[in-house]
């Protein structure tokens, strides 16, 4: 999993980037950021699978951020550190599509179930864009080896379609 850590408190932002390793040897730090600003040029550039980030910080709030990675279609997952738990920051973070919240100090245990469930809910997502990608089901159509199994009987495949395909590709491919 490819992780950005957006804190402005440089203990902080040191102290994750090193322990994310320690919780999983297979995390990759694609970077970290002291503000918003910075933390949006890099995700923008890097596009990691998740971002840690911090919502009070200069320049740009992380809450903020995140709004305009969500309004140009960024796709990542996003862990929420904060001081701070008022209502109002983790109602604003939940209408964002944030994975979890978590207060500081942080402890180590509560930061390895989030980042685990977030590596889950990643790895579910990238297995159903390649399970309903056109290039997968139309090679799996010709080479004869798409069946309707469990894992493609599960998922509800019409809302694939109803965004930009097309309803008789679902007649060739498992027809």
């Amino acid at each position: 999993m490819r992780i950005a850590v957006i804190e402005d408190e440089a203990p902080i932002r040191e102290g994750m980037s090193k322990i994310l390793k320690k919780i999983n040897e297979n995390y990759e730090l694609v970077g970290k950021a002291e503000n918003g600003k910075k933390g949006l040029e890099l995700i923008r550039k890097e596009k990691p699978d998740l971002v840690i980030l911090d919502i009070r910080m200069p320049d740009m709030d992380g809450l903020t951020m995140l709004s305009i990675v969500r309004e140009e279609g960024i796709e990542c997952k996003a862990i929420v550190l904060s001081a701070y738990s008022d209502f109002a920051y983790a109602q604003r973070a939940i209408e964002l599509g944030i994975e979890n919240y978590l207060l500081k100090p942080i402890k180590i245990a509560e930061l390895k179930k989030a980042l685990e469930q977030a590596e889950v809910n990643i790895s579910k997502e990238q297995s159903k864009e390649q399970l309903f990608s056109l290039e997968y089901i139309f090679l799996n159509a010709i080479t004869g080896q798409l069946d309707e199994d469990g894992k493609l009987a599960d998922m509800d495949y019409r809302a694939v379609w109803n965004q930009g395909g097309r309803a008789d590709c679902h007649d060739l491919a498992l027809g």
